[in-house]
């Protein structure tokens, strides 16, 4: 332990930060010793974050901005080769979910996402997206990650090429941004600009939504399964009509034309780009996810019919997309759940017709 650390200690900055991570990496095993584990942690807070001086004492002061850009440097190029097994676990190392150190080291994080878009860093932001997926993309670390792009990037009339890119720059990132920033507006109507850009994101990469499926995570990073962003676009295009009516200031004709756009894209999307048959692991829609948005119509009784008969149509169509193309995976105790939510919603010949039809397929299966 004393010789890594005596050895960095002689090394000057910034050249110390790729070298320590190094060594981090080269320590990491599937089954670390708590020793490991223990210089791996050190190796971090002195030499890649510096925020522990060489006895152990956590530093009072803040990094001078300039020191924590060239340690944003040093990490970038770090990772800046594809990704791979060692390096995806140091990366999740260096920013631990449901660590307090996470939250110190935020900052950082935030500018290394900066500089990764702004040089088109495809493989640094691979990283990040698959790092959103092993934390969930509906976490607050997803959240944080999300919110930073839409501040930073996402703006009205903005031109800005790389965020238009990114489908092709990172799909894993992409995608996983989608996700999470369709979780930022869960129970409100996003604005147009931000509709827009993942309607761009989406025609232009009509397979980015199963990007997700693309990952191979070893066990021992206790994956909770690939997300796509396909249940929060149906979310957001089923209930828009209900939310944009409920919202005095929203230009209700502008609003239904661009879901309309996205309800489109999103449906071409899972028609054209089919996921995986795996019924254990790859489904892109979840039972859940379509119960959500069931129980939430239901409580919509206060809308006018006709808007409320735009999203039952809505939810009819995606329903129907989703058994059809295999992204909800046709499974006899899955639909019978599914089935007996819906009961309670208005009627809806669309739906009625699409749930008639499946209720043979179920009793075939």
């Amino acid at each position: 332990m004393g010789d890594v650390k005596c050895y960095l200690r002689k090394m000057d900055f910034p050249s110390v930060v790729p070298e320590a991570l190094r060594h981090i990496q080269k320590l990491w095993l599937p089954n670390c010793s708590s020793q490991q584990l223990g210089l791996m942690k050190e190796l971090s807070e002195e030499f890649v974050f510096f925020e522990v001086d060489k006895w152990g004492n956590t530093r009072n002061q803040k990094l001078p901005p300039i020191k924590e850009l060239q340690i944003v440097e040093r990490i970038a190029w770090y990772f800046r080769q594809p990704e791979n097994d060692q390096k995806m676990a140091t990366f999740q190392f260096l920013f631990p979910f449901g660590s307090k150190m996470l939250e110190n080291r935020f900052p950082v994080l935030g500018k290394l996402l900066s500089l990764a878009i702004a040089t088109e860093n495809g493989n640094v932001l691979s990283y990040i997206g698959t790092w959103m997926q092993l934390c969930t993309c509906v976490s607050d670390y997803s959240a944080f990650i999300a919110k930073a792009v839409v501040r930073e990037y996402i703006k009205p009339s903005s031109s800005n090429e790389r965020i238009k890119n990114l489908p092709v720059i990172s799909p894993i990132f992409c995608a996983s941004l989608i996700s999470a920033i369709t979780n930022m507006y869960f129970t409100s109507c996003p604005p147009d600009h931000i509709i827009l850009m993942v309607l761009q994101w989406i025609n232009s990469a009509p397979g980015l939504c199963f990007s997700p499926f693309k990952l191979v995570i070893p066990s021992s990073f206790n994956f909770p399964g690939p997300q796509t962003p396909i249940p929060g676009l149906m979310f957001w295009c089923i209930l828009s009509p209900l939310y944009t009516e409920a919202s005095e200031n929203t230009k209700t004709c502008d609003n239904d034309k661009i879901f309309s756009s996205l309800l489109l894209a999103l449906l071409k999307c899972m028609t054209k780009a089919m996921p995986p048959q795996d019924p254990l692991l790859r489904e892109a829609v979840s039972v859940t996810s379509i119960i959500v948005i069931a129980e939430t119509l239901k409580k919509m009784s206060y809308v006018s019919k006709e808007r409320l008969d735009m999203s039952l149509d809505r939810f009819a169509m995606c329903v129907e997309v989703a058994l059809t193309t295999n992204c909800l995976h046709v499974q006899p105790e899955k639909i019978g759940k599914l089935f007996n939510h819906c009961l309670g919603l208005p009627y809806n010949r669309p739906l009625k017709i699409v749930l008639q039809k499946w209720s043979k397929v179920k009793h075939l299966c």
